[in-house]
């Protein structure tokens, strides 16, 4: 494979965002020649994207203006192939990025990556529509040529829904965003917590706060920054202002969430629903121990007491917090907790692999 495209909702700090720019950084470098698109306009991605990655930012205001996006992607699909590869293969990522490549067959070989259960996190963000538009993401995917699964749980589902063809390809990160915030040995411990991610249900950031609260009012002194916007910003705000605890900030939208990440000593994500989530595999890549509950495939990036801390119940994370802590205190500094199956140069190798086998 010579050439491919990469579609993206848009650019912005998302973790889809990221993994879009760690795997074209991760194939440029193997080679191939690669065209980024976003389809709707952003505030920018906030990862480094390699000189030699081609990008078009194609600037539609919203997701109603589909039938422009699928002509204008049809337009560098014809721009781009060549007689010695006829068929471009085509990455999408996210929903609004899997409709446009759904409709742009012909010329291409359509490839989506799938982070966890759709029927599960889009019930969870928004329990109305979450099965509706679950049911149809899936609908669209089992006609795609290759279908990505970030982790074993994900490819069985797949599977029993009898997709074309399902590969295991685990998420991973742009590296070289990254190595500059690794923490040093020479660091103190200050018993910093930090969550990022969406402000939503399915996240639940209200546990992380009532557990420092609650560990506050028991005589330890742990500070929390809470990184991230979404639905419950309104209330999580309330709920700070009551707890009138001066140690627990609600930061909300950050555009260099690392700077922070940097300076925490454990990372807590309580979901009740994860994929492969990249905020963790952040923490974990520059030496922050992370506390998440045990769901899941969480346990991939986990070494329950190695490198964080799983727990079962909401009433276990205030001891689950506590632990970590005392983790993070025995640990040398300067070294990735991040499991070497996420490398990126092995994932992006793994993911060529796949793709030319379909040609």
């Amino acid at each position: 494979m010579d050439k491919c495209i990469i579609l993206i909702p848009s650019l912005n700090p998302s973790g889809p965002i990221k993994g879009a720019v760690g795997l074209a950084n991760g194939l440029s470098d193997l080679g191939v020649c690669v065209t980024l698109v976003a389809l709707r306009s952003g505030p920018g991605a906030n990862s480094k994207i390699d000189a030699k990655v081609n990008v078009f930012d194609l600037g539609f205001s919203s997701n109603l203006s589909v039938l422009s996006m699928i002509k204008a992607v049809k337009r560098i699909v014809s721009q781009l192939r060549t007689e010695e590869q006829p068929k471009l293969a085509v990455i999408s990522m996210c929903f609004s990025a899997d409709v446009v490549n759904f409709f742009s067959h012909g010329a291409t070989l359509r490839i989506s990556s799938v982070r966890g259960d759709l029927a599960v996190n889009y019930s969870m963000d928004n329990k109305y529509t979450g099965k509706l538009v679950s049911n149809l993401h899936y609908f669209m995917l089992k006609y795609f040529d290759l279908t990505f699964a970030m982790n074993e749980e994900m490819m069985n589902l797949l599977v029993k829904k009898k997709f074309q063809k399902v590969s295991l390809v685990p998420n991973f990160l742009n590296e070289r965003d990254l190595i500059a915030y690794r923490k040093q040995s020479a660091e103190k411990v200050n018993d910093n917590v930090i969550f990022v991610g969406s402000l939503s249900d399915r996240k639940k950031p209200h546990l992380v706060i009532e557990a420092v609260a609650g560990l506050n009012k028991k005589g330890y002194s742990i500070g929390l920054k809470v990184l991230g916007i979404g639905p419950l910003f309104k209330d999580l705000s309330t709920l700070v202002t009551r707890l009138d605890d001066e140690r627990i900030e609600l930061i909300g939208f950050c555009n260099n969430p690392m700077i922070y990440l940097k300076a925490a000593d454990i990372f807590v994500l309580p979901s009740l629903s994860e994929g492969t989530p990249r905020a963790v595999m952040e923490a974990l890549y520059v030496g922050v121990p992370c506390v998440l509950r045990n769901l899941g495939t969480n346990d991939n990036l986990v070494v329950d007491g190695v490198n964080g801390v799983l727990f079962e119940k909401d009433h276990e994370l205030e001891s689950a917090i506590l632990k970590a802590i005392e983790l993070q205190a025995g640990l040398n500094g300067g070294e990735s907790l991040l499991g070497t199956t996420f490398s990126q140069v092995q994932c992006s190798k793994n993911v060529l692999a796949e793709i030319e086998s379909l040609y």
